[in-house]
């Protein structure tokens, strides 16, 4: 198992990559499905895919998309594939998670994708393993 410390002591964020460049990414318990920004989707170069549908969140209502992309953690030798992710409006809750925290997130990492991953968030020392 590989361990990397989170970059907020306020809330667990971690870097990965998305389609080979940098990105961050709040880990959220409470969220059952794994969202990227849409305002990253150029910039990125992301693969959109159909409609989803609505979703209701913390963040508000939105319609969102699938996306044929994945992020990858990486911690020494190891890597760590994390898929399943809608594209969507997240702009009210990267703007909350940048005020507590001074960092901007391209996307959340849901409960659902933590478990498939093995990633474990360990409070105590505010340490992520994989």
């Amino acid at each position: 198992m590989e361990r990397m410390k989170s970059l907020s002591e306020k809330r667990p964020i971690i870097e990965a990559t998305l389609e080979g460049k940098k990105a961050l990414f709040l880990l959220d318990t409470g969220a059952t499905v794994g969202i990227l920004s849409k305002g990253i989707v150029k910039k990125y170069g992301l693969k959109v895919g159909r409609d989803f549908g609505k979703l209701v969140g913390a963040g508000g209502e939105f319609r969102a998309k699938y996306c044929h992309s994945f992020a990858t953690l990486r911690s020494g030798p190891v890597t760590k594939p994390i898929t399943q992710f809608l594209i969507g409006n997240i702009d009210q809750v990267i703007e909350s998670i940048r005020e507590q925290t001074g960092i901007e997130i391209q996307g959340i990492i849901s409960y659902p994708q933590m478990q498939f991953a093995g990633v474990v968030i360990d409070t105590q020392d505010n340490s992520i393993t994989f």
